[in-house]
């Protein structure tokens, strides 16, 4: 069946036509005109509205694997048991660092690396200035036992480079009061505004590992991708990863939300001098898509208090620091019991005062 497209008048809703004299679309209706490109546009925005489109290409797709798999420590010959997507660990027997080279081989090898900058000692002393002050932190967090367990992971992500173009439609209104000796009036003019524009997206870092929850490693942005180097399996040493397990084309949504939030917003900001602005439509298209496969540097704490995980993250690269802080139920009752007494003391003062005035 081919396409049908529906024109009707952007203000009132009424059927428009082609009008030869006026060489425009005419509304029969409202008698407002508009010229046969822009309705074309605004035909083609309706047609895709709300759509978001790209082309990533074909990169990286094997998806996610699942399983274990036995190596032999080199050190101390013992046998270690790892996940078929573990890139680099330790002997949990001798502590030396272990790289396995087959999960970074080939389809999987990162095309960079972005190297730590901060070293433990580094993490240890943020996460300890991260909670210090916090007087509701249950004592076990502050414990040594809990920092000493803090890991360099190397997280494996998806950078999305591509050309976006978007267009956007909008209803938009001005109003003018006056008044005479016998009434106020009040006009209301309505306005049709058209944006269109492009900007080119580099680098838009979506975590590929399953493990790692979205919102903690998108706060840890951003990255300076300016230290990226070419990946080599001695960065590796010392500390632990993963190869991906979420394939580049399902990680796409996530950057190709990005982008269209982004566009919408330059889009929206270059509509200045109506009372009110309103979206009637739009769309973003995506072009030259490229994505390259990286390891970025994350410090991660896992600790546990009362049958909860708590989970902090920093980046390795700029020492940016997130994480849940749990409260301890007793120090909070004490504190608010405190903070009753010193309010209710207060008024009383303030109420003492208040009589002697009198």
């Amino acid at each position: 069946m081919d396409k049908v497209l529906d024109y009707k008048c952007p203000c009132c809703g009424a059927a428009i036509a082609f009008d030869p004299r006026a060489q425009e679309l005419k509304c029969a209706s409202c008698g407002n005109t508009y010229s046969v490109e822009l309705m074309s546009e605004l035909c083609d925005e309706a047609n895709s509205d709300g759509k978001t489109t790209s082309d990533w290409g074909t990169y990286k797709c094997d998806g996610r694997a699942s399983g274990t798999v036995t190596y032999s420590c080199r050190f101390c010959g013992a046998e270690i048991e790892c996940d078929v997507n573990t890139v680099a660990t330790e002997c949990v027997y001798c502590g030396n660092p272990i790289v396995i080279s087959d999960t970074v081989s080939g389809m999987n090898s990162p095309d960079v690396i972005l190297p730590f900058k901060l070293d433990r000692e580094s993490a240890k002393t943020a996460l300890i200035n991260y909670y210090n002050g916090k007087k509701l932190l249950p004592d076990e967090f502050k414990s040594e036992n809990n920092i000493e367990r803090i890991r360099g992971v190397y997280v494996p992500y998806w950078l999305y480079n591509c050309h976006s173009h978007a267009n956007a439609t909008y209803d938009a209104t001005r109003v003018h009061s006056w008044h005479d000796s016998r009434y106020n009036y009040v006009r209301t003019d309505h306005f049709l505004v058209s944006r269109t524009g492009g900007a080119d997206f580099a680098d838009i870092p979506v975590d590929a590992s399953s493990k790692m929850p979205d919102n903690y490693m998108d706060a840890l942005e951003p990255f300076d991708f300016s230290g990226a180097v070419p990946f080599r399996d001695g960065y590796m040493a010392g500390y632990v990863a993963d190869r991906y397990d979420v394939d580049s084309l399902s990680g796409s949504s996530r950057a190709e939300l990005r982008i269209e939030n982004t566009m919408n917003s330059l889009l929206r900001d270059t509509v200045h001098g109506y009372v009110s602005v309103v979206k009637r439509r739009g769309s973003v298209q995506n072009s030259n898509g490229t994505v390259r496969y990286a390891f970025l540097p994350v410090w991660i704490l896992n600790t546990r208090y009362k049958d909860k995980t708590y989970l902090f993250a920093m980046n390795g690269q700029t020492g940016k620091m997130v994480g849940e802080l749990p409260v301890d139920k007793g120090k909070a009752a004490k504190f608010f019991a405190i903070a009753a007494a010193v309010s209710m003391a207060v008024i009383n003062v303030i109420a003492l005062l208040a009589l002697l005035v009198r």
